[in-house]
Protein backbone atom coordinates (compact mmCIF):
# COMPACT_ATOMS: atom_id res chain seq x y z
CA UNK A 1 0.00 0.00 0.00
CA UNK A 2 2.83 2.43 1.10
CA UNK A 3 4.67 1.84 -2.30
CA UNK A 4 1.85 2.44 -4.18
CA UNK A 5 0.58 5.39 -2.70
CA UNK A 6 4.22 6.95 -3.41
CA UNK A 7 3.98 5.93 -7.34
CA UNK A 8 0.12 7.80 -6.95
CA UNK A 9 1.59 10.82 -5.18
CA UNK A 10 4.90 11.03 -7.96
CA UNK A 11 2.34 10.46 -10.91
CA UNK A 12 0.48 13.20 -9.46
CA UNK A 13 3.39 15.80 -8.86
CA UNK A 14 4.28 14.51 -12.65
CA UNK A 15 0.67 15.70 -13.89
CA UNK A 16 0.63 18.84 -11.54
CA UNK A 17 4.36 19.99 -12.87
CA UNK A 18 3.76 19.25 -16.32
CA UNK A 19 0.19 21.04 -16.07
CA UNK A 20 1.55 23.90 -13.96
CA UNK A 21 4.57 24.27 -16.87
CA UNK A 22 2.21 24.40 -19.63
CA UNK A 23 0.29 26.85 -17.85
CA UNK A 24 3.63 29.05 -17.80
CA UNK A 25 4.35 28.29 -21.29
CA UNK A 26 1.16 29.65 -21.83
CA UNK A 27 1.07 33.01 -19.69
CA UNK A 28 4.54 33.15 -21.69
CA UNK A 29 3.33 33.52 -24.71
CA UNK A 30 0.54 35.48 -24.01
CA UNK A 31 2.34 38.09 -22.59
CA UNK A 32 5.09 38.16 -25.31
CA UNK A 33 2.08 39.09 -27.83
CA UNK A 34 0.69 41.44 -25.05
CA UNK A 35 4.42 42.89 -24.98
CA UNK A 36 4.89 42.81 -28.89
CA UNK A 37 1.36 44.66 -29.44
CA UNK A 38 2.37 47.31 -27.09
CA UNK A 39 5.08 48.35 -28.67
CA UNK A 40 3.94 48.78 -31.96
CA UNK A 41 0.91 50.38 -30.17
CA UNK A 42 3.77 53.18 -28.80
CA UNK A 43 5.68 53.20 -31.59
CA UNK A 44 3.07 54.08 -33.36
CA UNK A 45 1.61 56.37 -31.44
CA UNK A 46 4.53 58.72 -30.96
CA UNK A 47 5.07 58.60 -34.31
CA UNK A 48 1.56 60.35 -35.04
CA UNK A 49 2.22 62.66 -32.33
CA UNK A 50 5.38 63.85 -33.65
CA UNK A 51 3.87 64.30 -36.80
CA UNK A 52 1.70 66.30 -35.28
CA UNK A 53 3.44 68.47 -33.46
CA UNK A 54 6.01 69.21 -36.01
CA UNK A 55 2.65 69.76 -38.53
CA UNK A 56 1.42 72.61 -35.86
CA UNK A 57 5.21 73.72 -35.05
CA UNK A 58 5.46 74.43 -38.97
CA UNK A 59 1.96 76.11 -39.29
CA UNK A 60 2.72 78.62 -36.83
CA UNK A 61 5.94 79.10 -37.34
CA UNK A 62 4.57 79.56 -40.86
CA UNK A 63 1.78 81.89 -39.58
CA UNK A 64 4.08 84.14 -37.25
CA UNK A 65 6.32 84.44 -40.41
CA UNK A 66 3.67 85.58 -42.73
CA UNK A 67 1.76 87.98 -39.83
CA UNK A 68 5.50 89.41 -39.53
CA UNK A 69 5.68 90.08 -43.24
CA UNK A 70 1.61 91.95 -43.25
Amino acid sequence: MHKNKEKYYEKENKYHYEKKSHNNLFKIKINTIIGILRKLFKHTVQKNLFLLTASHIRKRSFRNKFLKHQ
